[in-house]
């Protein structure tokens, strides 16, 4: 059932609407799937900002004496960016090549997690849960006052 859920909201973003949305649908889909695997992927910020989070933890994964792996996300962070702030219409070519990216970053990620984090990701939704959480939070934040 929740593998059916992820298949429909990424076939969602990266086919409903304009150009630049589903580019930003790639964004959306890597970042949810950083939080699916443990990953604390900061909310209310900048892509650049998310991606340099994102790749300090990658590497913090990482054995010592091991190459450090990169993810490549800071320059997808900027190529997303540009593609939904410019104003111009963004062709199917460039849309397909940020899926691809997103989807490579988020296959690093997932090799670097380990087996344990990767199974338990298949089953998480995190990102629904993520936004309970702030929902309860504002909640109770207003209650205290």
């Amino acid at each position: 059932m929740i593998g059916a859920l992820k298949a429909r909201r990424r076939r969602r973003r990266r086919s409903a609407g304009s150009g630049d949305l589903r580019v930003a649908g790639s964004w959306d889909e890597l970042t949810d799937g950083y939080s699916e695997l443990g990953f604390e992927v900061p909310r209310g910020t900048t892509r650049l900002l998310v991606a340099a989070a994102l790749e300090s933890q990658l590497a913090g994964q990482q054995p010592a004496g091991q190459y450090p792996v990169s993810a490549g996300l800071t320059p997808l962070a900027g190529r997303v960016d540009r593609a939904v702030f410019n104003g111009r219409e963004i062709d199917d070519d460039l849309v397909e090549q940020s899926w691809a990216e997103a989807l490579d970053s988020l296959g690093i990620a997932e090799t670097s997690a380990g087996r344990l984090r990767r199974l338990v990701g298949r089953f998480r939704i995190r990102s629904r849960r993520d936004w309970n959480k702030q929902d309860w939070r504002k909640r109770d934040t207003s209650r205290r006052k």
